[in-house]
């Protein structure tokens, strides 16, 4: 309480000029991106007389500003480090010189928003800053565990949370006035009175929160007794349902093993949530497992990581099978790397004593940028395999070296169903997830078209 009360002293009235200034220097980015993409939402909200082209253009801008306020942010917190600050300098020149280009291939007319594999990697870059948020401004320090980084992950969404109810009280409140005023004086307010009201509410609660965000010695918090109720809920709540969880895969990879067949294919979506499920404990009740010797550490440090193992193995079969018998998407590759990833940490969980919780955020910020942060990401891959089999299939059929038309919907015709059918099954794939358009033999519509087979 001690530390709360010292906290929000910062915004009394003898110390809210200073607090501000200080805030101000410290986020004036943030800031301005904030308040120029309120400034864009205002524009298009009103209808101004601009063609739709410049309106994406509006929307694309606000999007890139939005995403490069959360990557600055980031860097705000490393280079408050005295030691980083030529890094950060020059970090801050090459992000915003990198979400420039983004812009213009962006806005280009040759990208649109069907290049998902650009959107996907530009995506990642974003997920990896946004999880570095916690250790940014830790880096080159030394410590002894990641409390710090524990309590501030604790705070900020403390803050967000409570931010948030805040933002839904005003916009209840501004709503009834709304309506008061509509009733008291016979006027009809328009629906974008509301819209407008709920973008100012939005603007204010984004600057309000980087006030929020701690500083000096409120950064370096490493006490433990900040997260009693959250870990209480973990303990309680969320371990005994993940052991429940555990034990019923369990039984069914016992059956498995038994009946001697293949697992279901949804299993490894469902090993997926339980090992998640699994690190989100583990993170939350990091406070508690530095108390090697207790047995809760026993059971996050041993018993259950042991446990996983079976579990991280019947998924890898049921992800083998899914890939041998439909081939690869996107989506399998991603499985695989996170159960690549899965393995890496129960490994290093139960080999390590120490229990940390850093290296699993920049692991998974790496995976991120590894697996979909460059042109010959995961996405354009399953597109070049996926495009390969499809030319080789018609190429197989004696389809794509008839040159008229006529001619090639004459063979298409003449092939077995079943073929028409894995043909046009390949083609509607293609098109939906790559926009690519193939060839068009004629309306199959009649045809199911088995997605989770793709």
């Amino acid at each position: 309480m001690n530390k709360l009360q010292q906290f929000f002293e910062q915004f009394t009235a003898a110390n809210l000029k200073e607090t501000v200034a200080a805030t101000f220097k410290r986020f004036y980015v943030q800031f301005a991106c904030v308040t120029v993409t309120a400034v864009i939402a205002y524009c298009l909200l009103a209808s101004l007389d601009i063609s739709n082209e410049v309106e994406r253009y509006l929307g694309i801008l606000a999007g890139v500003l939005m995403c490069g306020s959360l990557m600055d942010f980031t860097l705000v917190l490393f280079g408050e480090n005295p030691k980083h600050k030529n890094t950060f300098i020059f970090s801050r020149i090459v992000l915003w010189g990198a979400l420039m280009v983004c812009y213009i291939l962006l806005v280009d007319s040759k990208i649109k928003d069907t290049n998902s594999s650009f959107a996907i990697a530009c995506a990642c870059v974003v997920g990896s800053f946004a999880l570095m948020i916690p250790f940014a401004g830790f880096v080159g320090l030394k410590d002894n565990n990641d409390m710090p980084a524990y309590n501030l992950i604790v705070k900020l969404i403390i803050y967000q949370v409570l931010l948030g109810i805040v933002q839904m009280v005003l916009f209840s409140g501004g709503e009834l006035l709304i309506l008061a005023i509509s009733t008291l004086f016979e006027c009809q307010a328009s629906e974008n009175v509301s819209l407008g009201l709920g973008i100012t509410l939005m603007w204010f609660i984004i600057c309000s929160f980087y006030f929020f965000v701690p500083r000096g010695e409120n950064l370096q918090d490493s006490s433990t007794d900040n997260s009693r109720i959250l870990s209480k809920l973990i303990q309680y709540v969320f371990l005994p349902l993940l052991i429940v969880y555990v034990i019923v895969i369990l039984i069914y990879a016992l059956r498995v093993l038994i009946a001697w067949e293949l697992p279901k294919g949804m299993v490894s979506y469902l090993v997926s949530g339980v090992m998640f499920t699994y690190i989100f404990c583990y993170v939350c009740l990091y406070p508690k497992l530095q108390n090697t010797g207790s047995k809760l550490y026993r059971l996050m440090h041993t018993y259950i990581p042991i446990s996983l193992f079976p579990l991280l193995v019947l998924m890898t079969v049921g992800v083998i099978r899914r890939v041998s018998d439909y081939g690869i998407t996107p989506e399998r590759l991603y499985l695989i790397t996170l159960l690549v990833w899965f393995y890496g940490v129960n490994i290093v969980i139960l080999v390590r004593k120490t229990p940390r919780i850093r290296w699993i955020f920049v692991s998974f910020a790496l995976l991120l940028l590894l697996s979909s942060a460059h042109p010959l990401n995961y996405t354009k891959i399953g597109q070049m395999v996926n495009v390969a089999e499809y030319e080789q299939l018609l190429e197989e059929y004696h389809l794509t070296e008839l040159q008229e038309p006529e001619e090639a919907k004459k063979v298409y015709d003449n092939l077995p169903d079943s073929v028409q059918t894995n043909i046009d099954e390949k083609q509607r794939y293609l098109k939906r997830r790559y926009s690519y358009e193939g060839r068009v033999w004629k309306d199959k519509s009649t045809y199911p078209l088995n997605e989770t087979n793709l």
